[in-house]
């Protein structure tokens, strides 16, 4: 016997954008609703993810659609999706900037000392440096000279 609690299957929560998110939002609320709200079932949804900021957010979102008035719920779901779309740019970004180091010192055909680039972000001068300690690579940084991107 099939048991009614579980999700039949994990709801993915690879999303792509702001509209991808509120789409699964709804797939969710409604599975959630056949089953007459019941936290068990939530609780089985949330336990098929690895827990993360996303993870609690979708949650928290799901029970304010349920318990909130329409236009604090919209409100909040606005602030939410926003929130996930910067942070989504910001590690896009990054992801972007590191290929990019790689490329460098590939191309350079070294694995520390220091290398210049093209910002995949702006596509100003970037430098960038490595040193290797006791056989592991590690980074000191880098920069770009006209947007001002960095990290160490």
């Amino acid at each position: 016997m099939k048991n009614q609690n579980k999700p039949n299957k994990p709801i993915s929560l690879i999303i792509n954008d702001a509209q991808d998110y509120k789409q699964k939002l709804e797939f969710a609320y409604q599975k959630w609703s056949e089953h007459d709200f019941d936290n068990r079932w939530l609780d089985m949804l949330e336990k098929h993810w690895i827990p993360s900021y996303d993870v609690y957010n979708f949650i928290n979102l799901l029970k304010a659609r349920r318990d909130l008035p329409e236009e604090e719920y919209k409100i909040k779901e606005e602030k939410i999706i926003k929130d996930f779309e910067v942070i989504n740019k910001m590690t896009d970004d990054f992801f972007k900037i590191m290929k990019a180091e790689k490329e460098a010192f590939d191309k350079a055909g070294i694995k520390e000392g220091t290398v210049t680039y093209t910002c995949p972000l702006c596509g100003g001068t970037a430098v960038a440096v490595r040193y290797v300690h006791n056989g592991r690579t590690g980074g000191l940084g880098s920069h770009c000279t006209k947007c001002g991107f960095s990290h160490t």
